[in-house]
């Protein structure tokens, strides 16, 4: 087994590929697959044709104050009780997890309810490997990405990318837009009605828009 890091996750992903008999491929990632698709593409660009980064993570030290910004927009409760667990190194204390929903529920995915997918992955979260790579939630980085950033190595790529987020997305479309900047071969796509999740929240455009980028 890899060790929970950048090398080790690239190595998997290498090992798997060469599992599958592929030689280039095209590669989509979402939030921390994203920066591990960045990781990847410039670790190997020979073997990556397009790249879709979705709400990826680029940099730690951007993603941080764009989280904080977010999470004066929740209820006072909300905020003191993150606050206070957080002071006192409780946060796996269930008031912690229910108060770090409200985030989740206005900048992870915005819909009623939802989708089972979603639900899926939440309920079966590999807490120890999200806590070792970033930390307690997704507004607090304590663990080996609290340093990441590759916002200006992303100039280096040598695929076309789309970099993809919603509106109100944790990622920070401010900083996507950057990013699409920095690239050589960038474009970028907001889903207005949408947070961290556009593929859940807009499927059917969000898959016409992916599906259009990987036809070029």
């Amino acid at each position: 087994m890899t060790p929970a890091t950048r090398e080790g996750f690239v190595a998997e992903l290498d090992a798997l590929a060469d599992g599958l008999g592929l030689g280039a491929f095209d590669v989509l990632g979402h939030s921390w697959g994203g920066a591990l698709a960045v990781e990847y593409a410039l670790a190997h660009p020979q073997r990556v044709g397009r790249l879709v980064l979705a709400s990826p993570l680029l940099s730690t030290p951007l993603w941080l104050p764009r989280a904080q910004r977010l999470l004066e927009k929740l209820p006072q409760d909300a905020r003191r009780t993150i606050a206070a667990h957080e002071r006192a190194g409780t946060t796996a204390s269930q008031d912690y997890q229910d108060a770090a929903m409200a985030f989740y529920r206005r900048f992870a995915c915005r819909l009623p309810r939802w989708p089972a997918e979603l639900e899926f992955s939440f309920a079966r979260l590999n807490a120890e490997g999200y806590q070792t790579m970033w930390g307690p939630s997704e507004f607090t980085a304590t663990g080996r990405l609290a340093g990441f950033d590759r916002m200006d190595a992303l100039a280096a790529l040598e695929s076309p990318v789309l970099v993809t987020g919603g509106r109100y997305d944790e990622a920070g479309p401010e900083i996507l837009s950057r990013a699409a900047r920095t690239l050589r071969d960038g474009r970028l796509e907001i889903f207005e009605h949408s947070a961290h999740v556009p593929h859940l929240e807009e499927t059917k455009r969000y898959l016409a828009v992916v599906g259009e980028f990987l036809r070029e």
